[in-house]
């Protein structure tokens, strides 16, 4: 998310932190944002190219720009370009629209629902787990799309 602040940076680090190398942030996107939330804390910033990243690390920071103070933020420049691909979808809109599509779609995400899911995808991991034999050899790409899609197809279609 891009803050929407002319030239002023939110509370965190004074400058940017300099990435190790940007083909270490590319090969370990999740490490390298680990191990900047482990030296920064709460609030990581730095520069991927000319673009600047805030790295929010802190559930009630994240609840309260997502949740509270959203109007003060923009999906930057990255879901402008996935707009074009994408479409106006949850993901890539913004104000009104996205208030509106977030309504329909919240009844899905209720925390009993997600316990459902959850439930589904251990259902069905288990038993496509159980059908394979020891030693044996699996093209997990294929069977985790087979699984995805089960898991799918039960929890919106049921």
């Amino acid at each position: 998310m891009a803050a929407n602040l002319e030239n002023e940076n939110p509370p965190g680090p004074a400058h940017a932190r300099p990435l190790k190398t940007l083909h270490q942030f590319i090969r370990n996107p999740i490490g390298e944002l680990s191990n900047l939330a482990k030296e920064d804390g709460d609030i990581s910033y730095f520069k991927l190219g000319r673009q600047r990243v805030y790295l929010i690390n802190d559930p009630n920071l994240i609840e309260q720009i997502l949740i509270r103070d959203h109007s003060n933020f923009t999906k930057g420049r990255r879901a402008q370009i996935a707009k074009g691909l994408l479409g106006e979808g949850l993901v890539t809109s913004e104000g009104e629209f996205h208030r509106r599509q977030r309504k329909m779609i919240q009844p899905i995400l209720l925390p009993k629902q997600i316990r459902k899911y959850g439930e589904i995808m251990a259902n069905f991991s288990s038993r496509m787990s159980s059908s394979w034999s020891a030693g044996s050899v699996v093209d997990i790409q294929k069977e985790m799309m087979q699984l995805t899609l089960l898991v799918i197809s039960k929890s919106v279609l049921n």
